[in-house]
């Protein structure tokens, strides 16, 4: 794309598109602040992995422990007995999706967060989650050690029984006077025995407690003062960019599928063709007729116009001796014949002998135009013998402007293309063109039928005329080719 073109596309689509922009912003703002404000509470668990503890393919190490942990906390039972606990209206499932356990990277901490549109609610949550996830692990511990030391305690509670029986034994032998001093030194050796038992099973929890996973509370959740979301300022933004690109997307749509000629840059871009002239739309007898005084300044434009279009004519092919240019358009209503008729006259005003041919012999129009009659025209003087020398005159009427001549379309035939491709009406048009400075010829639409392609291709110049704003460019893109593929100039 030429940046020119670039330029133009930004400043035609430049206004639309920030008005959507902050329409979207607008929007976003909006939205904003109708959505239920959600508070974030935030909580942290210190898992540590024993070292002694293994999983099904190895030792477990401080990241396998805290995504373990993490996956626990989110339990649904975990969270049936949160909502127990803090009397909570909902379920499981809902609950879920509020709480979001996650591990922290190279960290044997957890990140418990809870969302919730209550601040103190989204804290007591996030607590009650963190501390039922470490009591659930400190009595499943508690259990562990107490079945691994289940022989100790045995031997602890033997040793206490005896001696409770000792001692009442020792009481009642005081009080009848009896010789206590086995009973003492047996009592003295199972008070020893119990001490030992006790180290022994002192020892042995410590040692266990050293071989399980340990969890607590690191950073308990305080109660957040500001919700998580939504952020007025991202969501405004957010609002903004997603109609930026609406904007940018319909823009690019709408191009697209704009196919409308509706300017001569659209002529330029599209087409791939020099625009010749642009001329305002006027009541097609603005020039040939004597328009009212009303009209004057209208009728100035538009002769201007054809003017203009006459120097570029002229200007277009500096290197060819122009002798013929065929007047065509994409579709029919596209006032070629009109634009043929003024073109004609101003080519003549600049003392150029010129001839106009009605060669639309499907729908003639130059006739009507002039005022002159349409037989003895154009199929007349094809159909004509070749060895008659006034044939050539036939038809030919001059008009109320000087140095411009009118070849009338004639009888209207039955096969107009056929008879448009014969080496005779070729060889009448060359014949007429070496008695003239110029001919301009009135042809049907290209885009329609072929009649026209035969003329154009021994024509020095053809000329498409398009509707502003009506002819899409792919009708004019058909008619180009279907030129081009006969060699029309």
């Amino acid at each position: 794309m030429q940046p020119e073109h670039l330029r133009k596309l930004l400043r035609k689509w430049a206004v639309p598109i920030v008005l959507l922009t902050l329409f979207g912003a607008a929007v976003g703002y909006y939205v904003s602040h109708k959505v239920t404000p959600i508070y974030a509470a935030t909580g942290d668990v210190l898992v540590v992995a024993a070292p002694g503890q293994t999983a099904a393919n190895g030792s477990v190490n401080a990241s396998e422990a805290t995504t373990t942990a993490a996956t626990l906390m989110t339990e649904p039972a975990l969270l049936q007995q949160v909502i127990k606990q803090l009397h909570l209206d909902t379920t499981e499932s809902a609950l879920a999706k509020e709480v979001a356990a996650t591990p922290q990277s190279n960290s044997e901490l957890v990140d418990v967060v809870v969302h919730d549109p209550s601040a103190a609610t989204a804290a007591q949550i996030a607590n009650a989650v963190m501390n039922t996830y470490v009591s659930q692990v400190n009595t499943q511990n508690a259990r562990q050690i107490d079945q691994a030391g289940a022989s100790l305690q045995a031997q602890l509670k033997n040793v206490v029984s005896t001696l409770a029986t000792e001692q009442q034994q020792l009481v009642a032998a005081e009080a009848n006077g009896k010789d206590t001093t086995a009973l003492r030194a047996a009592i003295a050796a199972n008070s020893a025995l119990l001490s030992q038992l006790t180290l022994n099973f002192s020892s042995f929890t410590a040692t266990q407690a050293q071989n399980l996973e340990t969890v607590s509370v690191a950073a308990p959740a305080s109660v957040p003062t500001s919700p998580a979301s939504p952020s007025h300022l991202l969501d405004t933004l957010l609002g903004a960019f997603i109609a930026l690109l609406v904007a940018v997307g319909l823009a690019a749509l709408i191009q697209y599928f704009d196919q409308g000629l509706k300017t001569a840059d659209d002529v330029r871009n599209r087409l791939a063709l020099p625009c010749l002239g642009v001329v305002p739309k006027f009541n097609h007898l603005a020039v040939i007729a004597e328009p009212e005084n009303t009209r004057k300044r209208r009728t100035a434009e538009v002769m201007e116009a054809y003017r203009r279009l006459r120097t570029n004519v002229l200007f277009a092919t500096p290197d060819v001796d122009m002798t013929s240019v065929v007047i065509t358009s994409a579709r029919p209503g596209e006032g070629k014949s009109c634009t043929a008729a003024n073109l004609a006259v101003a080519l003549a005003s600049s003392e150029k002998r010129v001839l106009l041919v009605d060669a639309d012999m499907r729908n003639p129009g130059q006739h009507r135009l002039f005022g002159k009659p349409l037989n003895g025209g154009l199929s007349d003087l094809i159909m004509q013998p070749q060895t008659n020398p006034i044939a050539r005159l036939l038809g030919m009427h001059t008009t109320d402007f000087a140095n411009l001549s009118l070849l009338t379309c004639g009888t209207i035939p039955p096969n107009p293309a056929e008879l448009l491709e014969s080496q005779r009406a070729q060889r009448l048009l060359t014949a007429l063109a070496e008695e003239q400075d110029l001919i301009v010829i009135d042809t049907p639409p290209a885009g329609v039928v072929s009649d026209p392609l035969s003329i154009a291709a021994h024509a020095s110049a053809t000329i498409l005329v398009v509707e502003a704003g009506k002819t899409s460019a792919s009708q004019a893109t058909a008619a180009i080719r279907s030129l081009r593929d006969v060699g029309a100039n």
